[in-house]
């Protein structure tokens, strides 16, 4: 497929989504900045989702692509996207959220002012809404660090851009340069992605809540669990990757142990996080035990002061 330079793609991977996914179409199509192409990926809907999308198509400004896949997961569904896209940017908009007007606008204007073309990632501020769509004040989650700007690699360690992919728009070279979505992450896969981006890239920021985020029952980061031991899973693929630095070793002893002291009201949780982590693994992180016990102490009474 020949190559669109300097314009965007948008990926909306959409499972079951009849519900919204016209609403996260037409934020697209009413950008000020429309894109070239959005590529839809129903991977593998039973209900209207189709249907649904060929009668937004039929009155579409902007080319849509819609590809049906067997169930596969978001990860799989975004990569086909990726692979399929044209454009030298790349957005992703889960289908149950929206944009703002001027989203992918703000975005590829801190791009074009990069003169030293360091930057792989644009993220925004987001803004939580509930499912019909009103404001929410419902807890957002412990994860994240909305204002990382530059090298932010060692930083991410400790925190995640955004609540979602929606809020991102990416240099297509950077999956090129770092691979594709992990498809072996049932959780984390985002937080995992913009990591290994980040080793190569620089990242900037949009201070302006330009993505509505809708928190419902189904949203995955509502496991707590699994949000949990998808974190661990990524720290151990960081350290697979990194275990000869000793300064990246030392930030990722610090993560773990945090996540051990957050599992700590989770039995099963904490065993389970044992449990991953091979015994060459838990050595090399685990080398002080002393301010180990040190800082889950210190966790607990935190858990115990909330």
């Amino acid at each position: 497929m020949p190559r669109s330079t300097s314009s965007i793609d948008v990926i909306i991977p959409v499972f079951n989504g009849e519900a919204f996914i016209k609403q996260a179409v037409l934020s697209v199509i009413g950008q000020t900045l429309q894109p070239a192409q959005i590529i839809i990926v129903d991977d593998g809907s039973t209900d209207a989702t189709e249907q649904i999308v060929q009668q937004v198509t039929a009155n579409s400004p902007v080319r849509i692509t819609y590809i049906y896949q067997q169930n596969k997961g978001v990860s799989a569904a975004r990569n086909i996207g990726i692979i399929n896209s044209s454009s030298d940017y790349i957005a992703f908009l889960d289908a149950d959220d929206t944009w703002q007007s001027t989203k992918l606008a703000e975005q590829f204007a801190i791009f074009q002012s990069d003169l030293l073309f360091r930057t792989g990632v644009v993220y925004t501020d987001v803004r939580p809404i509930d499912f019909h769509g009103n404001d929410t004040e419902e807890y957002f989650g412990d994860f994240l660090d909305k204002n990382l700007r530059g090298n932010i690699f060692t930083k991410l360690f400790k925190a995640n851009i955004s609540s979602s992919a929606s809020g991102v728009l990416v240099k297509r070279e950077c999956f090129t340069t770092a691979g594709l979505f992990d498809l072996s992450l049932s959780a984390c896969e985002d937080w995992d992605m913009w990591l290994r981006i980040a080793e190569y890239y620089e990242f900037d920021y949009v201070d302006q809540q330009l993505v509505n985020i809708r928190l419902h029952k189904k949203n995955a980061s509502k496991d707590i669990y699994a949000m949990i031991l998808g974190r661990v899973i990524v720290l151990h693929k960081l350290y697979e990757r990194h275990q000869n630095d000793p300064l990246i070793m030392q930030e990722l002893r610090y993560n773990v142990i945090r996540l051990i002291v957050q599992s700590i009201p989770s039995f099963r949780a904490l065993a389970d996080i044992q449990r991953l982590l091979p015994a060459e693994t838990r050595r090399k992180i685990f080398a002080n035990a002393t301010g180990i016990f040190q800082a889950i102490r210190k966790g607990i009474y935190k858990l115990l002061d909330r």
